[in-house]
């Protein structure tokens, strides 16, 4: 599990707390391999088991040829959720910016899909000679400006930490709050960050929200932040408002043959946009007495037993029924079946179910909202 998934994991704990966990994860991470494995993204959840899955690419989708940098949260790793064609064309630019006399903060592009949220911003110092951004927990890379000293974690492990810069800039921590107005995330939210070769930083986050059929945009509020020696220092609020683009598709997944000894699929179906994917699983699950404390994760296969390429997942137990949740790449034409695998975490997997998909009009299931929060 990499730094920011356990940030996900784990809820919204104080910032104090994720930079220690950060400092640790880095070290661990450095530890285990070098060079350092592909940079991972963040998602803030409370209430759910949250795990991520790293997948192989469904055969046969359209998939667009040029993607804005919008979708670089859901494309950079080495086994990508790829938008499918037109999805580009979804993208608004120009959404608003703020600023004091510390950074400059834009909302360069948004995408609502009616269901996800994707956002790109951007932080700009503003003195750039005398002041760099830098936030070790979300960069995936730390450059070679920064005077850092390896801590001995313990007996296996060494961590990473910055002291500050070689040419003596002060270093500018940076966040962003950011929440649908009026309502709380509806699967949580991932951010990721990047530096910009202009010293700049790019700022991504993803999440979900639910609107009324009838609305035709998201409004959201925006709050930047940035820290100059342990001080947090808020920027004015934004409200942007980001319009509903593209169309949102539904399939049904009807269980062929029978249940598996311990888990049974009571019903199942797939959201998708030209953007992503979401599958949800109502299903049965009867845990051992001992070694399956984790519960199970499940995961999605085509008819040739190749993976679907998927994100992150979440469960949520209400009144005796398990609900999985789990980001995948749009199936665009849909397959005639696909495979639905239950894997005990950290042990075995305890078999696959195939199942006839079939479009429908209307979404199959709706899981129950969690309790999940906006980042900050």
């Amino acid at each position: 599990m990499n730094r920011k998934r356990w940030q996900r994991a784990y809820g919204d704990a104080p910032r104090d707390f994720h930079r220690r966990l950060a400092d640790t994860l880095a070290g661990l991470e450095e530890h285990k391999s070098q060079p350092p494995a592909q940079p991972p993204k963040g998602r803030v959840r409370r209430g759910l088991v949250l795990l991520a899955a790293v997948l192989t690419l469904l055969a046969g989708g359209a998939l667009a040829a040029n993607h804005l940098e919008i979708f670089h949260i859901l494309t950079y790793s080495s086994t990508p959720i790829l938008p499918l064609e037109g999805a580009e064309d979804m993208a608004v630019t120009g959404l608003g910016a703020v600023e004091n006399h510390l950074v400059r903060v834009s909302v360069e592009e948004a995408v609502f899909d009616g269901q996800m949220v994707l956002l790109r911003l951007r932080f700009t110092p503003q003195d750039s000679e005398h002041y760099a951004l830098l936030d070790e927990f979300l960069q995936d890379t730390i450059g070679d400006d920064y005077i850092l000293e390896r801590v001995q974690v313990d007996s296996d492990a060494m961590m990473l930490r910055v002291l500050g810069r070689k040419d003596g800039k002060q270093i500018l921590g940076y966040s962003v709050i950011a929440e649908p107005v009026g309502q709380r995330w509806a699967l949580g939210c991932e951010v990721e960050a990047q530096e910009q070769e202009d010293g700049s930083i790019d700022y991504w986050i993803q999440g979900y929200a639910a609107i009324p059929p009838e609305a035709q945009a998201l409004d959201l509020e925006i709050t930047p932040r940035v820290s100059l020696n342990g001080t947090w220092i808020e920027l004015d609020p934004m409200v942007i408002q980001v319009p509903r683009a593209g169309e949102i598709k539904h399939a049904k997944l009807t269980p062929i043959g029978q249940p598996l000894e311990r888990f049974s699929i009571i019903a199942a179906g797939i959201d998708y946009t030209p953007v992503a994917g979401k599958l949800t699983v109502a299903y049965n699950y009867q845990p051992l007495p001992t070694g399956e404390e984790m519960g199970i994760s499940l995961r999605l296969y085509d008819e040739n037993g190749n993976e679907v390429n998927t994100g992150s997942g979440g469960s949520e137990r209400i009144d005796g029924i398990e609900y999985w949740q789990l980001e995948i790449q749009s199936l665009d034409p849909l397959p005639a079946s696909l495979w639905i695998e239950a894997k005990v975490i950290g042990g075995p997997p305890l078999g696959r179910i195939q199942c006839q998909v079939t479009p429908v009009d209307e979404p199959v299931l709706t899981a129950p909202e969690p309790q999940s929060y906006g980042f900050g």
